[in-house]
């Protein structure tokens, strides 16, 4: 930085002021403060300084290497805060979208959970079992594969594979007497046209939802959506009966992904209720087909 040029005889300024090539000029009208005056704001500036960054000297004395990096400016005072971001949630409509959107680009996700049903469908893929049932499975939404177990109160248990439309399922009378068993082909359910099935259905569903708006919090204090699931997207979900419209609630977590979904059928169509928690978004799953 430029040092104006100062008399020791007489404390007052030079005539001239000295600035290094390309420097800035400083006003010869600046009013010079007495010798010890200037000492001591000269000292202050060097502890400044060398706060600040400790790469550059006051008092008339250059940085004498070229290739050191200039100091971060500062402000003096207290260290600034770091910096931190919060984002605000966005609106039920968007919610849906974005939870649609996380399980897509997520390409793989695990369930467990129940579900009441009274026939086979499209959003129940698999041998008949019975009505009530648990569940555990996983879906490669990138392909439309889904294997699931479901199991009754009694033990008895079907495997179900889907890998896009066609769908295979085996039936045993335990969990571990699966694997004793044949899959079979399922025609009524591999012939009717659909080209997903299952929860790897899930994405379309959120996606496809209509009237979301909030509906509070959980127990975990994680927020609950809800909207209406259209008929014609829900599909027939008993065989003869016509399709009828579903409540879905989600629940999303505070970076916005679906943690939790519920599907209820409306009370004019078949009694049909899906409850799953979602997990391991994005973990590596294997589906092999029959």
């Amino acid at each position: 930085m430029p040092v104006a040029a100062v008399s020791t005889e007489t404390g007052t300024r030079a005539e001239a002021e000295t600035r290094p090539e390309g420097g800035a000029h400083v006003p010869q009208h600046v009013a010079t403060p007495p010798r010890r005056t200037r000492r001591v704001v000269a000292g202050v500036a060097t502890l400044v300084l060398v706060v600040g960054g400790g790469a550059a000297v006051a008092a008339g004395l250059g940085d004498d290497d070229p290739d050191r990096a200039d100091p971060v400016p500062t402000t003096g005072g207290e260290p600034p805060e770091t910096a931190t971001t919060t984002t605000a949630p966005v609106a039920a409509p968007q919610a849906f979208d974005l939870a649609a959107r996380r399980l897509t680009d997520a390409g793989t996700f695990s369930y467990t959970g129940s579900v009441s049903a009274t026939d086979v469908s499209q959003a129940r893929p698999m041998l008949w079992l019975a009505v009530e049932s648990t569940l555990t499975g996983q879906v490669a939404t990138s392909t439309g594969r889904v294997h699931e177990v479901a199991t009754t109160a009694d033990g008895t248990s079907a495997e179900t594979v889907v890998d896009g439309p066609r769908v295979w399922g085996r039936r045993a009378t335990t969990p571990d007497g699966l694997a004793a068993e044949a899959y079979e082909v399922l025609p009524g359910l591999s012939d009717d046209g659909r080209p997903v099935k299952g929860l790897a259905l899930l994405p379309t569903w959120l996606d496809a939802a209509v009237d979301p708006q909030d509906a509070g919090q959980d127990q975990l204090g994680r927020r609950v959506l809800r909207a209406t699931l259209p008929a014609e997207v829900f599909g027939v979900i008993e065989r003869e009966r016509t399709p009828v419209a579903a409540t879905l609630l989600l629940t999303n977590d505070a970076a916005g992904n679906p943690v939790r979904v519920e599907i209820t059928s409306a009370p004019d169509g078949p009694p049909f209720h899906l409850a799953v928690d979602l997990t391991g978004l994005g973990d590596p799953v294997t589906i092999t087909t029959p």
